[in-house]
């Protein structure tokens, strides 16, 4: 029965050693997912502020230009009555 026993183990242990790398390679690859997702979580942040960045300049670069269109328009009038008076 001991020799069994001792068998067994022996068997159990080439069993741990031979599965070793594959539960590492496991373990290594949970965590590049884990990075992975992560990142990802990162990037879809960071696409959304893009997006909102850029209607923000919209809107700056559209009241820019009706800005410069209201000082245009205001220098015109400004030129009409000097050079009328």
């Amino acid at each position: 029965m001991c020799a069994v026993r001792l068998q067994c183990l022996v068997v159990s242990e080439a069993v741990d050693d031979l599965l070793q790398p594959f539960i590492q390679e496991a373990i290594t690859i949970a965590q590049f997912e884990n990075t992975l997702e992560e990142r990802n979580k990162e990037i879809k942040s960071l696409k959304e502020e893009v997006v909102k960045l850029k209607e923000e300049l919209h809107n700056v670069k559209t009241r820019n230009k009706k800005l410069c269109n209201i000082l245009a328009l205001g220098e015109s009038k400004h030129f009409v009555v000097a050079y009328v008076c």
